[in-house]
């Protein structure tokens, strides 16, 4: 047998027979098929591209397509900068949706904050009690009911038009499986784009003029110096509103004082109160005064008793809860509470701002600002309704008022309890408490509440 090595050696020795020759054209041959089958860049062995396999192998393959990946390739990133341009404008969309919605509910809270500073500056802080206002009280009612309303339909819109973009971005995505998916997601959302641009865009102008409405009438109200209707019931200069009227008039020693603190149609109505009048920084009214006395005054009363007050501005006394009310709402006021131990020692609170809610309301108390060194135990307290023994509105499920044995602003129970009984020096929650001061619940000689008003700056 004859390898293709040794035909060289024949050719150059020429010895060359019939044989010889026929081995020759094997071995060129054989060299001719081992060159084709090597030449990858051709494509697959034994056939061109337009080939069959079947007529190669006879194996009953199918045509193999021709694939245009170049093509492919430009289309995949013809339709990815197309859902990219459609994702930056959904968010660029959303995003303006909530800037709007921020800018729109700054103008409805703008709005508010005018309406506030002008019952701030009529001394209308609880308007909304039914018959404690005049005309001027139900318009600026309406007008708060009518923002209320445009807040929260502005509201239902934003949650609205957030749907919408999320049900464009979920297109968006499923858009990605074809060109032809790709194709009519793309005209689908923009689309829902110009719907969305349409409804935003009404939404807004539809707000805008219910608030410039608004401004027109906030702007048409009475300005600071000017009477509004219920100011219309002048008292006469020996009429005091309160203790803070009497410092104003000259009266320089502390006791017992008649005020006239009610509005319309009880404006002759009188209260007799403890003015303190020393320092320099006189002129509160006394609200509650608890201490020591030969014979002590029952705080465990009904809401009645509350309401009007009780005992003796001299020793043990309630103001009343009708006359708190009518003073706190007339001006903004201070509350200050003294407190003396059993040893002596004292102790003071202050909060800047007093307001106490209608009857209606339950004389629900809102506290300002503290300070003083005795703690913050009201704060326990604050935003709570007043409770008494036959009237259980505080948030335990027994009755605070019964089990303190007296009427106050409860919460689940207390952490200050001045008008529970007066017990001597003990640990007890059944006697005079202020839990900021003693944690243990030791029981305190004295506690007064006054209020004065906020003086003008």
């Amino acid at each position: 047998m004859f390898s293709c090595q040794s035909t060289s050696s024949l050719v150059s020795s020429s010895i060359i027979d019939s044989r010889t020759m026929f081995v020759l054209c094997k071995c060129i041959i054989f060299f001719i098929i081992i060159i084709n089958k090597c030449d990858g860049a051709a494509g697959p062995p034994y056939f061109d591209s337009n080939d069959h396999l079947d007529d190669k192998l006879g194996c009953g393959y199918q045509e193999v397509p021709k694939v245009d990946v170049a093509k492919l390739l430009e289309t995949a990133e013809g339709n990815r900068k197309v859902l990219e341009g459609l994702l930056i404008k959904t968010s660029a969309t959303q995003k303006n949706v909530e800037s709007l919605f921020v800018a729109s509910n700054n103008t409805v809270m703008d709005i508010g904050r005018i309406i506030d500073s002008k019952l701030a500056s009529f001394g209308m802080l609880n308007f909304s009690c039914e018959g404690s206002q005049g005309m001027d009280s139900k318009l600026l009612l309406n007008l708060l009911e009518k923002i209320d309303k445009e807040q929260k339909r502005l509201w239902d819109e934003i949650v609205s038009l957030k749907q919408s973009l999320e049900m464009s971005k979920t297109s968006s995505s499923s858009g990605m499986s074809s060109t032809e998916g790709m194709s009519s997601s793309s005209s689908g959302m923009f689309s829902t784009g110009s719907n969305i641009t349409e409804l935003l865009w009404s939404t807004i102008l539809h707000l805008q003029k219910d608030l410039r409405n608004l401004q027109v009438k906030v702007s048409t109200l009475p300005d600071r110096h000017t009477k509004t209707i219920a100011e219309k019931c002048v008292r006469s200069p020996d009429m005091p509103k309160d203790c803070s009227e009497i410092a104003r008039q000259g009266e320089i020693g502390s006791g017992v004082f008649k005020i006239y603190p009610y509005r319309c149609g009880r404006v002759n109505e009188s209260v007799l109160v403890w003015c303190d009048l020393e320092g320099p920084n006189n002129g509160w009214t006394v609200v509650l005064s608890r201490k020591p006395v030969p014979k002590q005054v029952d705080f465990d009363r009904n809401w009645s008793d509350y309401k009007n007050g009780f005992g003796d501005p001299q020793t043990e006394h309630w103001l009343g809860n009708d006359a708190l009310y009518s003073i706190a709402s007339s001006a903004r006021q201070i509350l200050r509470i003294d407190m003396v131990d059993w040893d002596g020692a004292k102790k003071y609170v202050e909060y800047d701002s007093l307001v106490v809610e209608c009857e209606a309301r339950n004389y629900r108390i809102h506290l300002g600002g503290y300070s003083g060194d005795g703690g913050d135990s009201l704060a326990y307290h604050n935003h709570m309704s007043f409770s008494t023994s036959d009237r259980d509105n505080d948030l335990h499920d027994d009755n605070c008022a019964k089990l303190f044995a007296g009427g106050f602003w409860y919460n689940k129970c207390h952490k200050a309890s001045p008008t529970a009984t007066l017990l001597e020096k003990q640990r007890s929650t059944k006697g005079i408490n202020w839990g900021t001061w003693y944690s243990d619940r030791t029981t305190l000689r004295e506690i007064y509440f006054k209020i004065r008003e906020y003086p003008c700056q």
